[in-house]
C-alpha cells in the first residue's frame, strides 16, 4: 500500500492526489500534491494522517505519471496533463457551407 497514488476527500470536501506514506489500522499517513509555481506541482514534505475512510478513490499505481493525469518535468517536479478538451473535435467551414443550406428569406 506504501507510495500508491490516491484521491483524499478532505473534511472541507475538497479532492486532492495524494501518496500513501504509511499505513496504520485506522490510518493513512499521505503527501498531499501540492501546486509549487509556473504550473508545477509536486508532493508535500509536510505528512498528513488522514482516516482511511477519506480515500474516495485508488489509482492502481506508485507513480503519478502513469494515472495519465501528469507527466514528470523535472526532478520531483510535474507537470498536469491537459485533457479538458480531449473530445473536442475542431470543425471545418465546410461543415457549415453545403448545397443544401436552407435560405431564411422568403421565396417569391
Amino acid at each position: 500500500m506504501n507510495n500508491q497514488i490516491v484521491d483524499v476527500t478532505f473534511e472541507d470536501n475538497v479532492v486532492s492526489i495524494c501518496q500513501i506514506m504509511r499505513e496504520t489500522d485506522t490510518d493513512y499517513v499521505v503527501s498531499e500534491l501540492v501546486y509549487k509555481s509556473h504550473g508545477m506541482y509536486a508532493f508535500s514534505s509536510e505528512y498528513q494522517t488522514i482516516p482511511k475512510d477519506s480515500v474516495s478513490g485508488f489509482y492502481d499505481t506508485t507513480s503519478l505519471e502513469d494515472t495519465g493525469l501528469f507527466v514528470k518535468a523535472n526532478g520531483d517536479l510535474y507537470e498536469p496533463v491537459d485533457s479538458s478538451d480531449e473530445d473536442y473535435e475542431e470543425s471545418s467551414e465546410d461543415e457549415y457551407s453545403s448545397e443544401s443550406d436552407v435560405s431564411l428569406d422568403d421565396e417569391e
